[in-house]
């Protein structure tokens, strides 16, 4: 029909100027790389990326850490809820249990994380390596006993589905998006 026919066109079309006006063309997956060839496409052109879903690394044998891992991976921002972290290792200090806390990333609120954990007495608790290398990323992740995601904003974030594949359980928020 005439949807189709436009549908048809417009892809035609969208193809056509990035083929001829892309410098560089990013995909996250070989099958899309290949479709893209196929309609002409500069291979020299076409960089593959990562998909946090499909990790370009062999991921690492499954490990548990002692004392149990928990691991949140985000912008240290208000939105992803740093100060959840926070409240979460003061309350497994204040009961006894034995946990370690590692918060993967970095922000605009690090320095006043780092103070607060320090001021808390939390550091016993909390690891704040900052940004780690794709494979540092994966071997904490399968080494995590729990992933946390306290994100106030997003219904499923990239670290989530991360840690979903590494399998790790993952604790979120049930928010409305």
């Amino acid at each position: 029909g005439l949807r189709s026919a436009v549908s048809v066109g417009l892809e035609w079309l969208s193809l056509r100027i990035a083929r001829r006006g892309a410098d560089i063309v990013f995909v996250d997956n070989e099958e899309t790389r290949e479709g893209l060839l196929r309609r002409g496409f500069d291979p020299e052109r076409l960089v593959m990326t990562e998909n946090a879903y499909d990790p370009l690394l062999e991921l690492p044998a499954r490990t548990h850490a002692d004392p149990p891992s928990i691991v949140f991976i985000g912008r240290f921002v208000e939105v992803k809820g740093v100060w959840d972290v926070l409240e979460l290792a003061k309350a497994l200090r204040d009961r006894g249990v034995l946990a370690r806390i590692e918060m993967l990333g970095d922000g605009p609120l690090r320095p006043q994380i780092v103070e607060a954990v320090e001021r808390e007495g939390l550091g016993q608790i909390i690891a704040l390596p900052g940004f780690v290398t794709e494979q540092e990323k994966w071997d904490h992740l399968r080494s995590a006993s729990i992933f946390i995601a306290p994100s106030r904003e997003e219904g499923w974030g990239i670290a989530v589905g991360e840690a979903l594949t590494a399998g790790v359980p993952s604790v979120v928020y049930d928010l409305p998006a």
